[in-house]
């Protein structure tokens, strides 16, 4: 990282360079800080999606589970009245 002080006593060439040095090094430094937060962010994501996935799924058996008791209950409501007739 070059200084002010530094740069002013460069050549033109030299000094542009420096300072392009300088600003990738702020980007680097400032991409490296992003990282834990874009990791963060990706398990968020995933784990939502891993929820809905969850929430859908349990949904389909909780239909399928209602389906099957109304389909037994015919069958039992059924059964009673043939045994009834006899």
């Amino acid at each position: 990282m070059y200084k002010k002080k530094t740069l002013r006593r460069m050549q033109p060439i030299t000094r542009r360079y420096a300072r392009i040095v300088n600003d990738l090094d702020g980007l680097v430094r400032k991409l490296h800080n992003l990282r834990t937060d874009i990791a963060r962010l990706e398990l968020d994501a995933s784990a939502l999606f891993n929820q809905q996935v969850h929430d859908k799924v349990m949904k389909q058996v909780e239909d399928f589970n209602a389906q099957q008791e109304s389909e037994l209950a015919k069958r039992i409501d059924a059964a009673e009245i043939f045994l009834e007739d006899r």
